[in-house]
């Protein structure tokens, strides 16, 4: 079982990212376009990150990555056709891409629209 935690990263805007908690004790953030709301509540909750996963190449799904990273060092993972938009890319992703996250394997779908290279994280079990 995965749980999910929605974080308003620009209350204005209604934009928001998230934190995925696995069973296993992995943790997941997703989008941190500011790190501060998501080191607040994993410190809270004695937890750090195991990877970053990044669905597109906006400012406000990435500027975080940075800071996440100076926190707390793990893989950032984020779709291949953006590559060059987004630093600090370790895994580059596509629908051909699995992995890993609680114990479950995560597809990726391809969803261009928002932007060309937007991807999505599917996890069948949950």
């Amino acid at each position: 079982m995965i749980t999910v935690t929605l974080l308003p990263i620009i209350p204005h805007n209604e934009n928001y990212a998230y934190i995925l908690e696995a069973d296993n004790g992995e943790t997941a953030v997703v989008d941190p376009g500011d790190a501060a709301p998501f080191i607040e509540l994993l410190e809270r909750k004695n937890l750090k990150p195991d990877i970053l996963l990044i669905t597109h190449h906006h400012w406000d799904h990435t500027d975080g990555i940075h800071d996440m990273l100076a926190w707390h060092p793990c893989p950032v993972a984020g779709p291949a056709k953006e590559a060059k938009k987004i630093k600090h890319l370790d895994i580059l992703l596509d629908e051909s891409s699995e992995f890993s996250f609680g114990g479950e394997t995560v597809q990726i779908m391809e969803t261009p629209g928002h932007t060309l290279g937007h991807i999505c994280f599917y996890f069948p079990e949950n």
